[in-house]
């Protein structure tokens, strides 16, 4: 096993062949409480190819919108139960 701090609310951990990032967030800014002192350890475009997403809860620093819209739907994203609608933002704004 093998887990990577990206930043802030992002792991990446590799186990059993399987790569599962939680809560993704890249954004450059943290929240007023916690300031983002360095950019993330590795960019978005980076972590696409990933089996699985693990959401803890709905904060913005914890679901960067760009990163879940550019995953292929074939990647699982699971979220607190009862919120399952808000993954809805993985389909494109109109």
């Amino acid at each position: 096993m093998k887990i990577t701090m990206i930043g802030h609310s992002t792991t990446l951990i590799e186990t059993g062949g399987m790569r599962i990032l939680t809560d993704p967030y890249f954004g450059l800014r943290g929240n007023p409480a916690y300031a983002r002192l360095k950019p993330p350890a590795q960019p978005r475009e980076e972590l696409k190819d990933i089996d699985l997403v693990l959401l803890s809860h709905l904060h913005w620093d914890h679901t960067d919108r760009q990163f879940l819209r550019s995953l292929s739907d074939s990647v699982p994203v699971l979220a607190p139960q009862g919120r399952t609608s808000w993954l809805a933002v993985r389909a494109p704004e109109m």
